[in-house]
């Protein structure tokens, strides 16, 4: 199975457990994308907001996703937030953050 795949089956089966999934990846066909914006965003029915940003393999960070997720991290700081910040390099790490998002870790 390639890693995208399955690491797209991960987030999507959210779905089942109530959340909101949305991707944001620029490199589908047709979709420009939003520059620096991460790649899946993840809505849970308590009203947290996961932004999650896959790297696979070689791929790196810009400047701009950079900044982003210090923004996003600053906000995951304050105290009764609700709003995270994760990077997922594979499917295994993509598991557990569903995991994660399905329990009461986020």
């Amino acid at each position: 199975m390639i890693i995208s795949k399955a690491i797209r089956d991960e987030f999507v089966r959210l779905r089942n457990y109530g959340c909101w999934v949305g991707n944001f990846n620029s490199r589908k066909y047709n979709n420009p994308g939003i520059k620096n914006h991460p790649d899946w965003l993840i809505i849970k029915r308590n009203y947290a907001v996961i932004w999650v940003e896959v790297k696979i393999g070689k791929d790196k960070f810009t400047e701009g996703q950079k900044d982003f997720a210090q923004m996003v991290s600053w906000f995951e700081g304050m105290p009764h937030s609700k709003i995270y910040y994760r990077t997922v390099r594979n499917a295994n790490e993509a598991k557990i953050l569903a995991e994660m998002i399905m329990g009461k870790d986020l």
